[in-house]
């Protein structure tokens, strides 16, 4: 870099001598970088465009794009030679040409992916492959020989646990590219999202004999460029935990954000430690793309740079942050021109030049054109061959024999979370390998423990799953070793060994479940498990195995799972996104002067987005989750009174007449139900501090039902909704709490609760209204991660109100 900020650079062409003396200034100027991060960052989240400020933008990157030509590649420089040189390529179409870009970090800022010859053409990196070699390489390492299946390594991190992008969005892409590729294509996960978990995956001798190693690993979590001061202050703030010692170093360092096992605290790691992990296990392809990226150069690229430096052999980033959809868009045809036998440049190539051509976005329920072609960069620093070896016979019939084990994916949507949750109970380091799978009637029990094993044999964590449901069939160990075995052995080996002694034959089946890791479930169905002496000897004898047994249940099983030591996971009915919101009363009347002004040149906080539930039997249309903390929950109950968050009604609306259940006309809990022991909230007195109002008759239930009543309560206490199944069992865990959710901003009476109900059918449900002291409420609710059960100490519990509502519609979603 000379003085003036400029650059003294090369121009070379192959098969021609010498070389082309060029100087070239950065002309991005603050105003563009600012442009260019609003429009990434901001406004492909939130197409709000003000003064046509997203056309002066994309404007201003084209003629960015034909300026950096001007400098480099046009006939005004060195007397028009280099543009001869390069008219006769682009004559040809740049058939088998590549533009190389080389030198210093300084110099990898300039956005070269934007280089284009006028406004009316395409850029030069959609016709033809643009990759970046950064100096200052180790050198690189030695790659594997390639084997007959390009094997892929998905490793996803979510520092912030549901708070963060969806755990599964590109796990499920990959998948999908894998089914139809054409070529054998292995899409494996790396089930932890730490990086001691990472490491134990990579060193698995399992997953090193059946992988021959992976060739690619996506690297789905977020990065940052961190100067050593930053590293320190995110340490001494909890947000930063590194796993082991950072030494201070100068300048900035790239990391990569890998979890801790505590929601919102992140594992620092620097990306020449993620290289080393690579070239140990000679992985030749990294690929970034990151939900979230930092400003300037606090970006993905950089990562991958850095990457690319520690000796990784190419390395693929995202210049800022990429949309969910952008990327699954990019790297999905990255990966299938890398199945095609593309070179990494070529294929990254490929994805841009489709970027270019579909370029619709959706954000907020709109659709926009966005020019985000420009994000993805390779790093390259040598030529990466991924072409696959032919199958041999033995090969192949392994390999498409192992497509039908996973069968048809079930039809189960909004359960990423307790994938991830349950893959965590068993999966981390000294977990027990068995669970106990446990929840209310019409859950969802028995469809998620489908989805787990689908799931888990379809990503190569297990060889295949085997399901026992005790519903309509009483399963004998006996009978699970037969159907097992024959599923397990050829037909000549199944013969011979079933005959053998009883033990014999157990041995060898339970010795191989042992060994290898399968998926065995057994499931409850309507009453507990009876385990006799076979079965519980089965189950013993797979203990810390490496079979995954999971046992579903609506009850305890305590026999079983204390013999097995199990885990265990409840399962709660799916929570529409957003509509549980804890809110209090206003404090003010909608007349109330406003809270003091801010100070000037500090602006107003932005009221947060909360949209009231819509009324009984109608959709909600958008709804805000509770994710932040208490804290955040005490900011919207103090601006309510001031900012008008949800949309005015004046209609006055009231609930129907004579459908309120109150003090004077609710029912009284029956004797039977008193005698197993309910805590007061359920046995106690009706208060008629609160009301609740029956659905129309007529009103369709579903998954979920809208409550609204009134309530009449001082300012420390709130109401909360407990739902139970009114034909108990004993031993079943079934109630959860819902918080109410103030029906308007300004109507201190009246409240409303969209309440899952579970998608058994026909069930007859009790909802209690209660009351409780808010403060309590608050640091349970956050206690309890949002979702507490009956278990769940609230302090100040009362009955209000109950009513007993008949599920008609299964199949109806919230």
């Amino acid at each position: 870099m000379l003085g003036d900020g400029s650059f003294r650079a090369t121009v070379r062409f192959s098969g021609y001598d010498g070389v082309s003396s060029i100087t070239v200034t950065d002309r991005r100027g603050a105003a563009l970088e600012e442009a260019l991060d609003w429009y990434f960052e901001s406004y492909q989240t939130m197409p709000v465009d003000s003064g046509g400020r997203r056309e002066r933008t994309e404007r201003a990157l084209v003629d960015y794009g034909v300026d950096l030509f001007e400098q480099t590649l046009s006939s005004r420089v060195n007397d028009g030679e280099i543009f001869r040189r390069y008219a006769e390529h682009r004559d040809n179409r740049f058939a088998g040409c590549r533009l190389r870009i080389s030198g210093t970090e300084a110099f990898h800022r300039l956005r070269w992916e934007a280089l284009r010859e006028s406004p009316d053409d395409e850029p030069l990196s959609v016709q033809m492959p643009v990759e970046r070699y950064a100096q200052e390489m180790k050198p690189p390492f030695r790659l594997p020989s390639p084997g007959p299946i390009l094997n892929v390594l998905l490793v996803a991190a979510r520092p912030d646990g549901a708070a963060d992008l969806s755990y599964q969005r590109m796990s499920r892409r990959l998948l999908e590219f894998s089914w139809t590729a054409g070529i054998p294509v292995r899409v494996g996960l790396a089930r932890s999202g730490t990086w001691r978990g990472l490491v134990r995956h990579l060193d698995d001798p399992a997953v090193l004999d059946r992988q021959r190693g992976y060739q690619v690993m996506q690297l789905d979590m977020h990065g940052r460029m961190l100067s050593d001061e930053q590293l320190r202050e995110g340490m001494a703030t909890g947000r930063l935990r590194p796993h082991e010692p950072i030494a201070p170093f100068t300048g900035r360092g790239a990391f990569l954000l890998f979890e801790t096992g505590t929601t919102g605290v992140a594992d620092p790691v620097p990306a020449s430690k993620v290289a080393q992990l690579l070239e140990r296990h000679r992985v030749a392809v990294a690929v970034i793309n990151a939900c979230q990226s930092a400003q300037g150069s606090d970006n993905e690229a950089g990562l991958a740079q850095r990457l690319a430096q520690a000796g990784v052999p190419a390395a693929v980033g995202m210049a800022y942050s990429i949309s969910a959809e952008a990327a699954e868009q990019a790297v999905t045809t990255i990966y299938r021109g890398l199945a095609a036998g593309m070179r990494p440049d070529q294929a990254v190539q490929a994805a841009r030049k489709q970027m270019y051509n579909d370029n619709a976005r959706t954000a907020l329920h709109q659709s926009f054109a966005l020019q985000d072609w420009l994000l993805p960069v390779l790093f390259q620093q040598r030529e990466v061959n991924l072409e696959l070896e032919e199958m041999t016979d033995e090969q192949a019939q392994s390999w498409f024999a192992s497509l039908t084990h996973a069968g048809e994916e079930p039809d189960v949507l909004g359960r990423d979370v307790d994938v991830v949750t349950v893959e965590r109970l068993l999966l981390d380091a000294g977990a027990p390998n068995s669970l106990l799978l446990h929840g209310a009637a019409g859950v969802g029990k028995t469809a998620f423990a489908g989805l787990l094993a689908w799931w888990w044999v379809r990503t190569d964590l297990a060889r295949r799953a085997f399901t026992y449901s005790f519903r309509k069939r009483r399963w004998s160990a006996r009978d699970i070793v037969h159907d097992i075995g024959r599923k397990l052995y050829p037909e000549a080996d199944f013969e011979r060994f079933s005959a053998a002694p009883w033990d014999t034959w157990l041995g060898r089946v339970s010795n191989r479940l042992r060994a290898e890791r399968f998926v065995l479930i057994l499931d409850a169905g309507d009453d507990p498990i009876d385990a006799d002496a076979d079965l519980s000897g089965l189950l013993a004898l797979l203990k810390q195995g490496a079979t995954l047994v999971v046992i579903v249940s609506r009850f305890e099983e305590p026999e079983l799972t204390a013999r097995l030591r199990s885990a265990r996971y409840e399962l709660r009915p799916i929570q529409p996104a957003g509509i549980i919101v804890a809110a209090r009363r206003p404090s003010a009347p909608p007349d109330s002067p406003p809270a003091d002004p801010p100070s000037p040149g500090v602006p107003k906080p932005a009221p947060p987005a909360v949209e009231r539930p819509a009324r009984p039997g109608t959709p909600v249309s958008r709804m805000r989750p509770l994710l932040a903390s208490v804290a955040a929950v005490a900011v919207v109950a103090g601006v309510v009174a001031a900012i008008s968050l949800w949309p005015h009604d004046d209609s006055g609306a009231q609930p129907p007449p004579g459908t309120t259940t109150t003090a004077a006309t609710a029912g009284t809990t029956s004797p039977a139900v008193a005698a197993t022991g309910d805590p007061d909230w359920v046995t106690g007195p009706l208060t008629g501090a609160a009301t609740v109002a029956a659905p129309k008759p007529g009103t369709p239930i579903g998954q979920c039902v809208t409550l609204t009543g009134t309530s009449s309560l001082p300012a420390d206490r709130t109401v909360l909704v407990a739902v139970r199944r009114a034909d108990r069992y004993a031993g079943e865990l079934f109630t959860y709490f819902r918080i109410a959710d103030w029906d308007q901003p300004h109507a201190a009476d009246r409240w409303s609760a969209l309440v899952p109900l579970g998608n058994s059918g026909g069930q007859l449900y009790t909802l209690v209204v209660l009351t409780a002291d808010l403060e309590s409420v608050r640091k349970v609710w956050a206690a309890a991660k949002r979702d507490p059960t009956s278990a769940t100490p609230v302090a100040g519990l009362q009955r209000a109100a109950q009513i007993q509502i008949r599920q008609t519609r299964a199949d109806q979603l919230c």
